[in-house]
């Protein structure tokens, strides 16, 4: 008699615990990772994994989660945790999503779980 609620009382936690993880998995799924560099990848400065929802664009998320300044207009960054643009050194934030190299305007950049994004601080000679 005591091994019926036993059994059941087993089976129901089981499943709460089960349920649970399901969560988890289904917000990792949902996930961006944006790693922040400078000179080629050969100093890391920030890694950060974000979940975002259906309609994120880049740049509002890295508003959100980095210290990040923007031009005037708002749409190019030019300082990513205090690390501003160098006209006279030539050093801009340039950025690649899933390894490949972009000139998409991050304002217009929506970002899909599971993207990779690099942002990183460099010459452009």
């Amino acid at each position: 008699m005591i091994k019926k609620p036993l059994q059941l009382g087993i089976i129901l936690i089981i499943i709460c615990l089960l349920a649970g993880c399901g969560d988890e998995m289904s917000k990792k799924e949902n996930n961006v990772l944006i790693t922040i560099s400078k000179d080629n990848g050969s100093e890391y400065l920030h890694e950060k994994e974000i979940s975002v929802e259906k309609g994120n664009n880049l740049l509002d998320v890295m508003m959100n989660n980095f210290y990040v300044e923007t031009n005037s207009h708002n749409d190019e960054i030019t300082s990513i945790e205090r690390l501003s643009i160098e006209e006279n050194k030539g050093k801009q934030w340039y950025y690649t999503v899933n390894g490949e190299a972009t000139t998409e305007n991050p304002k217009n950049y929506e970002l899909k779980p599971g993207d990779k994004i690099v942002f990183d601080f460099h010459s452009s000679k």
